[in-house]
């Protein structure tokens, strides 16, 4: 899959989001960021990223209830569900979403190859960008 593919990183931990933003930028990703469930919502309506990445934890929201509600207007977006915790009940619901679930930490290398599977996984096709 091409780097200059489209991301869309959600993450309420500044030092997570400000790290992964940076990770993907310097592969040569189009990255855009937001630190919260609603305002991710408000960057769904507007663009078609060919990656979500988020957190999992987004305040009285996690990142599969923003993985659920983007399925509808953005159904060839891969996805991307990172946790610090595992929790088998939200792996096997981030794989029933057709998103992929990765533990942080991670080494550098382990979140691109992860990007890179994920967006070859998905239908050339469907491919937007930001």
């Amino acid at each position: 899959m091409s780097a200059e593919a489209s991301v869309l990183v959600v993450d309420s931990d500044p030092l997570d989001l400000s790290s992964t933003v940076s990770l993907l930028r310097s592969a040569g990703y189009l990255v855009i960021s937001a630190a919260a469930f609603e305002e991710a919502k408000r960057v769904l309506a507007t663009a078609s990223p060919d990656l979500l990445i988020t957190g999992l934890r987004l305040g009285p929201y996690n990142g599969l209830h923003l993985v659920l509600r983007s399925r509808t207007d953005h159904p060839g977006m891969a996805a991307i569900v990172i946790s610090r915790h595992p929790d088998a009940v939200l792996q096997a619901e981030a794989e029933r979403q057709h998103a992929d679930f990765v533990l942080r930490p991670m080494p550098d290398g382990a979140l691109l190859d992860a990007v890179s599977r994920s967006l070859s996984a998905r239908a050339p096709a469907t491919s937007r960008h930001i």
